[in-house]
């Protein structure tokens, strides 16, 4: 009987570590930065939906830099991003903004190894440079963005 406890508590255990492990999107956002995440109502939505269809069109026709985000409709922490991403999308319009739902494009999220969501890919001139997991402020994407493309413009 003992052992059959044991055996209990270290399946459970190893059941944790490994939902620890694949959630590491799983973070708090402070409240301030949820009340300054909104897009206005009164701007269309800058994003565009992209699917393994529309994915290489995308990057070879477009002249600007792309950030994707891979996320389902199932996931808490996508949700909590998405109004986020929407403001981003609404600030900066000379990056393209492109949403992943990995439950319809799995191949497309497969393509880049996408192990956890929300998962942003941030592309310039066609190719990946930077990928992000977890959920993040406003503040920390337009900072990523910012710094990542000033790494990879043109000199």
């Amino acid at each position: 009987m003992k052992l059959l406890r044991y055996r209990s508590s270290l399946i459970l255990g190893g059941a944790l570590l490994l939902a620890l492990a694949v959630l590491p999107a799983c973070t708090k956002m402070k409240k301030a930065d949820a009340e300054t995440t909104a897009p206005d109502p009164d701007k269309p939505d800058a994003r565009v939906v992209v699917t393994g269809a529309s994915f290489d069109q995308l990057l070879k026709e477009s002249t600007k830099p792309i950030v994707l985000d891979f996320w389902a409709p199932w996931c808490g922490p996508c949700r909590k991003m998405d109004p986020i991403f929407a403001a981003a999308a609404q600030e900066r319009p000379d990056i393209i903004f492109g949403k992943v739902n990995v439950d319809q494009e799995d191949a497309l999220a497969n393509k880049f190894g996408i192990k956890g969501i929300p998962t942003l890919l941030i592309f310039v001139e066609g190719k990946m440079v930077k990928q992000s997991v977890g959920l993040i402020s406003k503040a920390e994407l337009l900072s990523l963005l910012d710094s990542t493309l000033k790494k990879h413009s043109k000199s």
